[in-house]
Parts: structure tokens; sequence; C-alpha cells
């Protein structure tokens, strides 16, 4: 059974509304092929970018540092003092749209007074932890005794 004859389907195509009507889907779809590929990308960076923060990532470090270093016998309760040589550095492909990889803050040195800081083992202990954990040299941490 047919459902279209051939003179039909002629004269449809042959039909200026329908041109028009093609046309405008065809735009359309070419329009939204463009934009879906521009906002995607750069929202989903946007969104990673604003919610990173070397100040967050400070403060959440030497939560957990004071954390660990506590757990160390003989150390007692402790403080620290961290900081940083660079913040979050952001690495873009060729094209400078397309976010690659995100890399951490660099350390620069660690403070550390904890009430066991004037015992050498202890000392030893911390700075030990700390170069292991934050890949920093002995040189750049700091333990002293809390008063």
């Amino acid at each position: 059974m047919k459902i279209f004859s051939k003179e039909k389907i002629t004269s449809l195509l042959s039909s200026d509304k329908l041109r028009v009507a093609l046309v405008f889907i065809g735009l359309s779809a070419i329009l939204l092929i463009f934009l879906s590929g521009s906002l995607f990308s750069k929202d989903s960076t946007d969104t990673i970018t604003n919610s990173l923060s070397s100040t967050d990532y400070q403060i959440n470090l030497t939560d957990e540092l004071v954390t660990m270093i506590e757990s160390i016998k003989g150390a007692g309760k402790a403080r620290v003092l961290l900081t940083l040589e660079s913040s979050y550095e952001y690495i873009y492909l060729d094209d400078d749209k397309t976010l690659a990889k995100i890399l951490e803050p660099k350390i620069r040195g660690v403070a550390v007074a904890c009430t066991g800081g004037d015992d050498p083992v202890v000392k030893e202990k911390v700075t030990s932890i700390l170069t292991t954990v934050l890949s920093v040299s002995p040189g750049n941490i700091s333990v002293s005794k809390l008063n």
C-alpha cells in the first residue's frame, strides 16, 4: 500500500514552507551542537576550579596533620602551621578550554608545636611522618615544645 505518490512527494519537496522549515531545523541543530560543546566544557571547568581553594586545602591538611601528630606516642597536644609555596595549578590542553590536570598546592614548610616537642624521639617521629606525608625536606620542618 502506497501512502504517497511520486507527484505528492515532489509537490511537498517543492513547497516553500517545507524548505523554510528544513532550513530552520538544520540551523537550530547546528546551533545546539555548537552551544553544547562550548557550554558544557566551560561549565564543568568552572565548577571544578571554583570548588578548589588553597585556603581550604591548607585548613583541611592542617587539621589532618594535627590529628596525625597527636596520635604519636609522647607528642601530646599539637598545633600546626603549614605554609604553601603555590596555589592550585591548572593544566589545560592545547585548545586552552579543556582542563587536563589539576596540581595540588606545593608546601613550603611546616611548623609544629606539641607538648612533647622537646623530646628528641618525638621530634624525629614527627619530622619523619611529615617528610613522608608531605614530601618536604627535613630542613623545611620545625618541631618545638608547646607551652
